[in-house]
């Protein structure tokens, strides 16, 4: 064992002057990525974009989709020199839901480069909809500390699988065919979360955002993902659809004997049990849609003589209607809390949890530094279904609506 660690001590040191110079040239363009990306994530322009939706709306989230189609087509990749020297990043939107007392907000955060293109985007879909500039709603609350009269709690959403298999979406609920159906039979998945956020009372706020930008393909992860944070593997699709080939050799394959007595195998979809089918057919319609890098958070805060601890099992389950048990689903991760007290005696981590929880979503940031976090991928259909407008059935008594009187957006939109 000696002799063994010995010859390879003796090899790294006489090719020292190859791995050293790598080694330290990876390191510093990581040191310096990092830093100008923080230049240039600092000096992004932002605008946050208030929706208030007709009282009226005779739309599917079908045309939610349509409208974030056309904003993860904004997301194409700078080339080597921007990147590389001036830190320029794949900028991403935010699309947000909150409640301040139980009334209801939608909102869109985007670079102000992309504003007017959004705010068309909205009115080309909903063209009875009010879109204007606000201010940002976080500043008026007070930043998160120990020793502030607020009380917080939060928590990230990632999938329980990998994924590449969908949720439930609003085709699986049948809100393609809304229209053709009576209001009682409508059924929309975002209707339990509306009302949930409706029920807060005085003193009471909950946030929720869902950081954006279109996907391309995935990092390597491990030694060369740590190392060269610009290497990319496969794209999602190929990943998705690797793992329909995948999925059909596991449950839809059999051997056979070929005429020269050599075995092969085959794929006879006849072999594919009902539940199986449907699983291929959802991994089939995710795969032909574009999708996006998602992150996901949401904090429930209050003063502390309003706060109520019971609503923190309902704000785990917000996501709960969007599981399946054959495909995938939403999870909590990264909550301010820990499961035993021997973890934090002190109370300094969690603290420090809910400080940074705070900071994350003032910054938006979950992309990059300095909260950069691990990513899923959604497609299209799916983000539409976690974040569209609801229908005239979906009424909550402190949902804020307009009177439908508009027939179209303003004229002087630049389009």
């Amino acid at each position: 064992m000696n002799l063994l660690l010995a010859s390879v001590l003796l090899v790294l040191w006489k090719t020292a002057f190859i791995w050293v110079p790598i080694l330290i040239f990876c390191i510093f363009m990581r040191i310096w990525i990092r830093y100008v990306q923080k230049e240039f994530i600092d000096n992004i322009d932002w605008a946050l974009l208030s929706i208030k939706i007709p009282r009226e709306v005779h739309k599917s989230p079908e045309a939610m989709e349509i409208m974030l189609q056309a904003i993860n087509d904004t997301g194409g990749t700078a080339d080597w020199f921007l990147r590389w020297w001036k830190g320029q990043v794949r900028l991403w939107f935010s699309l947000e839901i909150i409640s301040i007392e139980g009334s209801l907000y939608f909102f869109i955060r985007t670079p102000r480069k992309y504003k007017d293109f959004v705010t068309t985007q909205i009115y080309s879909q909903y063209p009875q909809s009010e879109v204007q500039e606000v201010d940002d709603y976080v500043r008026y609350v007070p930043k998160y500390i120990k020793s502030n009269e607020w009380s917080l709690f939060g928590s990230e959403v990632v999938l329980a699988k990998d994924d590449v298999y969908p949720i439930k979406t609003y085709i699986d609920y049948g809100m393609d065919r809304a229209l053709s159906l009576d209001a009682e039979q409508r059924i929309d998945p975002i209707t339990p979360i509306l009302e949930f956020f409706s029920s807060m009372r005085k003193g009471e706020q909950i946030w929720m955002q869902i950081l954006v930008r279109a996907a391309t393909k995935k990092p390597f992860t491990g030694v060369l993902g740590v190392l060269w944070e610009f290497v990319k593997g496969k794209d999602w699709t190929e990943s998705a659809q690797d793992e329909v080939k995948s999925f059909l050799e596991k449950h839809a394959s059999k051997k056979f004997k070929s005429a020269d007595g050599v075995e092969k195998k085959e794929i006879d979809l006849q072999l594919l049990t009902p539940g199986k089918k449907n699983i291929l057919e959802a991994l089939e319609r995710s795969v032909t849609k574009h999708g996006f890098d998602v992150g996901i958070r949401w904090i429930y805060l209050a003063p502390k003589d309003k706060f109520r601890g019971t609503n923190i099992p309902a704000l785990l389950a917000l996501f709960r209607q969007y599981n399946s048990a054959e495909l995938n689903g939403f999870k909590p991760k990264n909550m301010t809390a820990f499961d035993f007290p021997w973890q934090d005696i002190r109370g300094r981590k969690l603290e420090k949890m809910k400080m940074d929880m705070f900071d994350a979503y003032m910054r938006r940031s979950y992309f990059y530094e300095p909260y950069k976090n691990k990513h899923f991928i959604l497609n299209v259909e799916e983000l539409a279904t976690i974040f569209h407008f609801p229908g005239s059935t979906a009424e909550t008594p402190s949902f804020e609506r307009i009177e439908s009187k508009k027939s179209e957006p303003p004229i002087d939109l630049p389009m």
